[in-house]
């Protein structure tokens, strides 16, 4: 049996010999030696794509931060052709200008919340862009429930003011806190937007109405009067979002 298993033993024999012997030291440093160049070519590799990557992020974030007060001056400009011109501009073109618009600002937000980790609520000016956005929100909410496009342009002109703002002054190098970044945070960020949002709303629609209603009491009507939802329409709008307002704010 040992004869006919000697190769074997043998071979066994000379592999411990050479891992666990004298060369075993001489082995086991070879082997560190690749294995540290294999880990320093992969953190190298993971380090440049990673540089690439957020180089990547900051040009489009840039880019998309210029282009939105650009994309919301485009669909002011459509609403307010709409609101002195009636139907010469076509519902589907205000809706096209209009997602247009906020789908580049939902995919700042989005690409701005991966790259910092959180919500990108570092400085004011970023929040005055996500207020815009929310902002637009409400409105194409409104805009669907009521069925008019009438008051899109005194939005948009909100809208456009705080990504104006956003944009020149600039993105923000400061990292994101712990706290910051927590799901807390979110909720409380959430809520402050719907508030502000809310409370812009009712100040807009509540100006509608005095605007229309002094033109009621007034000696002629004029294009407010022609083009303007109804008086019991703009309260309801005011009443409700005061209300959300209040609301949110007060939690």
């Amino acid at each position: 049996i040992k004869e006919r298993h000697r190769h074997r033993y043998e071979v066994n024999i000379s592999f411990k010999d050479k891992c666990f012997g004298p060369e075993g030291l001489k082995c086991m440093r070879k082997f560190h030696q690749h294995y540290r160049k294999i880990v320093s070519y992969r953190s190298t590799w993971g380090g440049k794509l990673a540089r690439t990557v957020h180089r990547a992020l900051e040009i489009i974030l840039r880019t998309l931060s210029i282009a939105l007060p650009i994309a919301y001056l485009v669909a002011a400009v459509a609403y307010l052709r709409r609101f002195f011109r009636g139907k010469e501009v076509s519902r589907p073109l205000l809706g096209l200008a209009l997602a247009l618009a906020v789908g580049l600002h939902g995919g700042w937000i989005l690409l701005a919340g991966i790259e910092r980790g959180g919500w990108p609520q570092s400085n004011v000016f970023e929040a005055l862009s996500a207020l815009a956005l929310a902002v637009a929100l409400v409105y194409v909410s409104i805009e669907i429930r009521i069925g008019q496009t009438s008051t899109g342009f005194f939005v948009l002109v909100l809208a456009l003011l705080f990504t104006s703002m956003a944009a020149v002054a600039g993105e923000s190098e400061r990292p994101l806190s712990e706290g910051m970044a927590g799901p807390i945070f979110g909720i409380h960020v959430l809520t402050a937007l719907v508030g502000c949002s809310a409370a812009a709303m009712a100040a807009i629609y509540g100006l509608l109405y005095l605007i229309l209603y002094a033109q009621l009491k007034g000696p002629r009507f004029g294009t407010f009067f022609k083009r303007l939802p109804p008086l019991e329409i703009l309260e309801r709008i005011t009443h409700w979002s005061a209300l959300v307002a209040f609301v949110t704010l007060s939690v």
